[in-house]
């Protein structure tokens, strides 16, 4: 994995560099000097900044991307595989006691089906005497009650939106006149 991104990030700087060397891309900016003297602000003026370095505006002009307002996140690690594991389970016991009704002309017992969480805790009382049903109910239950209790933690557990969150690897085509392939960028 650690040499496919190496030759990855090598392949893409060589095809900048060639770029660069072709004229098609902007060199880089040299680095400004350090001085104790402070930066003047820009001159202000009407016209729209130019982009991607391309002067005189030739290329229209990107709007700015304005800095998120600090909104809060839910934790979508806990979130997602919360709603997947409740949906699955609850959704299963649904779908048995509809079964169940058509096959047995409907019972209080299987209504208990519907109601998450604790009825498959309820049905454990009725299933004595089948071990198998007993455990099947308990783990029902358990993993009703353990998803539901993960898609309120996800939403509980806010953390901050801001420019620092982000995907920590991502990975984007590029093509460039000698070459094209995948690139990656992280940070760790």
């Amino acid at each position: 994995m650690r040499a496919t991104l190496l030759a990855l990030a090598v392949l893409a700087s060589a095809s900048v560099a060639e770029a660069q060397a072709a004229g098609q891309l902007d060199a880089p900016a040299a680095p400004a000097p350090e001085t104790d003297a402070p930066i003047p602000p820009p001159p202000a003026t009407s016209e729209p900044p130019a982009a991607y370095g391309v002067a005189g505006g030739d290329v229209a002009a990107r709007p700015a991307r304005r800095p998120p307002r600090g909104g809060y996140m839910p934790e979508l690690a806990l979130l997602v595989p919360g709603a997947i594991a409740f949906v699955n389970t609850y959704g299963g016991a649904v779908l048995a006691a509809i079964e169940t009704e058509i096959i047995f002309g409907g019972s209080e017992i299987t209504d208990w089906l519907y109601v998450p969480c604790v009825g498959p805790f309820v049905l454990v009382g009725y299933a004595d005497g089948v071990p198998d049903a007993q455990a099947v109910f308990f783990a029902l239950g358990l993993f009703q009650t353990a998803s539901l209790a993960f898609i309120v933690a996800g939403l509980a557990i806010n953390r901050r939106a801001g420019r620092e969150e982000g995907e920590a690897v991502s990975v984007a085509p590029f093509v460039s006149p000698t070459a094209s392939g995948l690139a990656v960028s992280g940070r760790w």
